[in-house]
C-alpha cells in the first residue's frame, strides 16, 4: 500500500478508504478520481510540480514584499528630503531676518551719525559766525 499526501488534493492509497479533500469527505469506492489511476511516479511528478509552483508563488510573494518595502523606503526618503528642505527654508528665512536686522541697525547708525554730523556742522557754523 502506498499512501502519498498531496497538497489540496485527495489522499491516494490502494484501498477503498474515505478520503478528505478541503474538509469534504467521500468514499473513493463510489467516486472516480484522477489520482486513483496514476502510478506512484506520476503522483510524485505531480506533487513535485505543485511544490515547484508553490515555491515560485512564495518567491513572487517575497519579491512583491521587497518591492513594497523599497517603495516605503522611497516614501520615507522623500519625506526626509521634504523635512530637510523645510529646515533649510527656515534657516534661509532666519538669515534674511538677521540681514534685515543688520540693515536696520546700519540705518539707525547712519541716522545717529547724520544727527551728530548735523549738530557738529551747526555748532561749527554758529561758532564761525560769531567770530
Amino acid at each position: 500500500m502506498c499512501k502519498i499526501i498531496l497538497p489540496n488534493v485527495v489522499q491516494v492509497n490502494d484501498e477503498n478508504e474515505i478520503h478528505i479533500d478541503n474538509n469534504n469527505e467521500y468514499d473513493s469506492s463510489t467516486d472516480f478520481n484522477l489520482y486513483d489511476i496514476l502510478d506512484r511516479s506520476e503522483l510524485i511528478k505531480i506533487f513535485n510540480i505543485k511544490m515547484d509552483i508553490e515555491k515560485l508563488k512564495q518567491e513572487v510573494a517575497i519579491k512583491e514584499r521587497d518591492l513594497a518595502i523599497e517603495k516605503r523606503d522611497i516614501v520615507i526618503e522623500k519625506r526626509d528630503i521634504a523635512i530637510k528642505e523645510r529646515d533649510i527654508a527656515i534657516k534661509e528665512r532666519d538669515v534674511a531676518i538677521e540681514k534685515r536686522d543688520i540693515a536696520i541697525k546700519e540705518r539707525d547708525l547712519m541716522i545717529i551719525e547724520n544727527k551728530k554730523l548735523l549738530k557738529y556742522i551747526k555748532t561749527t557754523l554758529t561758532s564761525h559766525r560769531k567770530k
